[in-house]
């Protein structure tokens, strides 16, 4: 294998496990928030996890991102790099929904990408053997 093809091969590896600390992120405010049962009854702590969440969010998912554009050929970064922008535009205008259906798209987007992004990691460190 190339130097060039071992460097993107760690940088496509990279990418899935940002996609996957994403996911990761997005599950564990889930469960920040699941025992309050709405942002107004939260408490003081419950909150500040959700900004370091917020942000560990942002930051993987631009490193996600320019691991994607960099491997523009592989499907399964594209794919969850849709998926990511599509999770947070509807987060975004998903101010009138009910509380349920908010819990209900976040539990989707951090399945759907723990999933997708654990296959992809695993053929990708298989696709290196």
């Amino acid at each position: 294998m190339s130097l060039e093809q071992v460097a993107n091969q760690k940088n496509r590896k990279r990418g899935y496990v940002a996609f996957l600390i994403c996911g990761i992120c997005v599950a564990l405010n889930i469960l920040a928030y699941l025992p309050a049962q709405s942002f107004i009854e939260a408490e003081v702590t419950e909150f500040t996890v959700t900004i370091f969440l917020f942000l560990v969010f942002v930051l993987a998912g631009l490193f996600a991102a320019i691991s994607t554009f960099k491997n523009r050929g592989e499907i399964g970064l594209v794919s969850l790099l849709l998926v990511s922008v599509a999770f947070v535009i509807a987060s975004i205008y998903s101010g009138q929904w009910e509380w349920k259906m908010r819990i209900a798209l976040q539990l989707s987007y951090a399945i759907l990408v723990l999933i997708l992004g654990t296959i992809g990691l695993l053929s990708a460190k298989r696709q290196a053997t």
